[in-house]
């Protein structure tokens, strides 16, 4: 059974924003990593704070529900069931653990826009006394060159939970 860290906390305040996309039929795809990994052998820190997929989908469903009364929970299950896509990441298209055993984890974190803007930056989206700077590419150019690059290959490679 994966338990969250002590003192982490949902990042609630993005969540409603995220559920109203879903309602509207925007396709969200979400690469988290894996529950406690430590890349590297990190001592001080676990990534995923101990959340599995599930356990973000059902955030991201609760909060949609929350915030679209109007959706039933009939159509929010074909809603989820459409266009909620999450994943762990994976060291191979095959594994989610590194060849020392260590859980695969990654520290980046990556918005896409509509493929036309997007981020890419160590900002976590829940409250954290961190100073993270990242950056905003508002051109399709470069959005489509970094999907090509970076999220396409990644994506390729996950399995679904």
């Amino acid at each position: 059974m994966t338990v969250p860290l002590p003192g982490t906390v949902w990042p609630t305040i993005y969540f409603p924003a995220i559920g109203g996309a879903l309602c509207r039929g925007v396709d969200v795809h979400m690469v988290v990593s894996n529950p406690h990994s430590k890349p590297g052998g990190v001592k001080a820190a676990s990534y995923g704070n101990g959340w599995t997929c599930v356990d973000v989908a059902g955030m991201l469903v609760k909060a949609a529900m929350k915030s679209n009364p109007q959706v039933s929970v009939e159509e929010m299950s074909q809603i989820v069931s459409s266009h909620l896509h999450i994943t762990y990441i994976r060291s191979t298209s095959t594994c989610r653990d590194w060849p020392d055993g260590q859980h695969a984890g990654n520290h980046s974190k990556v918005i896409v826009v509509d493929e036309i803007a997007h981020y890419i930056g160590p900002q976590n989206l829940y409250m954290v006394n961190l100073c993270e700077w990242g950056l905003i590419f508002d051109d399709e150019v470069q959005t489509a060159q970094f999907m090509d690059h970076y999220w396409n290959p990644m994506w390729n490679a996950v399995l679904p939970c």
